[in-house]
């Protein structure tokens, strides 16, 4: 939390300030404005988990400043003006309250009337999150080139069905490749319809073309072990605090690897370290039984 704060400090800074040249809010070392926003919605589960887990032992003070601190995080991930992982974000900080109710109700009330607050604040002074979804509703391109993307990611994995085209090749596809692809296949092609690009722009489509279905199926594996897990495993009503922060940040990194992953390519660099990490450190306060 603290990294994340200086790093906001310093991503502010560069904005403000004209030195950052893309005209977006980024952790520096995060980069991309949808990268940076994946890693601020994994620390808002932390900052709610957080809340949620001590709120009730904290004097007023320590209340204070974890409540702006978790506020921060929250408009930051706003400020992105990712579509995807706000609306990710908030739905998550919601399904956390609602894994917590047996031990204590009040934080899905409160999330709830947090979550409202901010979506009415996004519509009353037009945010940039919700400039962007118009803008693109305008121009009938409310994917913004996705759905070009992944019918080319498509077109890879129907030429290449079981590795893929390898890993990091996603950008190396062309025009000229899919048309080549699509002909060999006796199928028609229409060059409007696809668009290739640095990446899949989602963690399932990226996967399928880079490393194809025995690929995929790991993946699908390792994200289903780890929902049976977090499932299965989850603390119970009389469990300790840092059991509850630990396996709230762990379920926030899935929810947010997974949800997003639907239309940007998550799990890698810092968030995907992010995701191992928090992972890492719940699986660490399970019994050996367990």
């Amino acid at each position: 939390m603290a990294s994340t704060l200086a790093g906001l400090v310093f991503g502010y800074w560069r904005l403000w300030s004209g030195v950052g040249k893309s005209g977006h809010l980024q952790l520096y070392s995060v980069g991309h404005v949808n990268h940076t926003a994946i890693y601020l919605a994994i620390m808002l589960g932390v900052c709610a988990s957080w809340l949620y887990a001590y709120w009730r032992d904290w004097p007023v003070n320590r209340r204070t400043v974890a409540l702006a601190i978790s506020a921060l995080i929250m408009v930051s991930l706003v400020v992105t003006t990712s579509r995807a992982a706000v609306g990710i974000g908030f739905l998550m900080v919601l399904v956390l309250a609602l894994a917590w109710w047996p031990r204590w109700r009040a934080p899905l009330v409160a999330s709830a009337i947090a979550i409202f607050l901010m979506s009415a604040l996004i519509v009353g002074f037009g945010a940039g999150v919700l400039q962007k979804q118009m803008d693109n509703a305008a121009a009938q391109n409310v994917l913004a080139f996705r759905d070009g993307i992944w019918r080319t990611g498509v077109a890879a994995w129907e030429k290449y069905p079981w590795f893929g085209v390898g890993k990091d090749n996603f950008g190396r596809i062309t025009h000229d490749h899919v048309r080549s692809w699509r002909t060999e296949a006796g199928k028609d092609y229409d060059a409007t319809r696809y668009y290739p690009y640095a990446h899949g722009h989602s963690l399932y489509v990226n996967t399928l073309a880079e490393r194809g279905s025995l690929g995929f199926a790991a993946l699908l594996v390792v994200l289903a072990a780890a929902l049976v897990a977090l499932v299965r495993y989850r603390p119970q009503k009389g469990e300790g605090d840092f059991a509850w922060l630990a396996w709230g940040s762990a379920a926030s990194a899935w929810f947010v690897t997974a949800g997003i992953g639907l239309a940007n390519t998550t799990l890698h660099h810092e968030h995907g370290l992010l995701a191992a990490l928090l992972l890492g450190l719940w699986l660490s306060t399970l019994t050996r039984t367990r």
